[in-house]
């Protein structure tokens, strides 16, 4: 059995991102990267792994692929 270490946070817009690439988004949490949306932050973390529950390729490519574009406030592609 898994044990979870579950994080909300709501964050009034306020959040920072930094990609692996380096480039930084500031404003709302963009969906679609598995770590919440808007102004909430959900994440699931496995403590005896250290991975994120849900992680998966299809998160990581969008992780990615977020990171080449011009983002808006709300993190999505302009």
């Amino acid at each position: 059995m898994s044990r979870i270490l579950h994080i909300q946070a709501h964050s009034c817009d306020c959040n920072h991102i930094t990609f692996p690439n380096g480039k930084e988004h500031e404003g709302y949490v963009p969906k679609g990267l598995g770590i919440g949306a808007d102004d909430g932050v959900d994440l699931k973390i496995d403590i005896d792994t250290g991975m994120v529950v849900g992680w998966n390729d299809d998160l990581r490519k969008e992780v990615l692929k977020r990171q080449d574009y011009v983002l808006n406030v709300s993190g999505e592609p302009i």
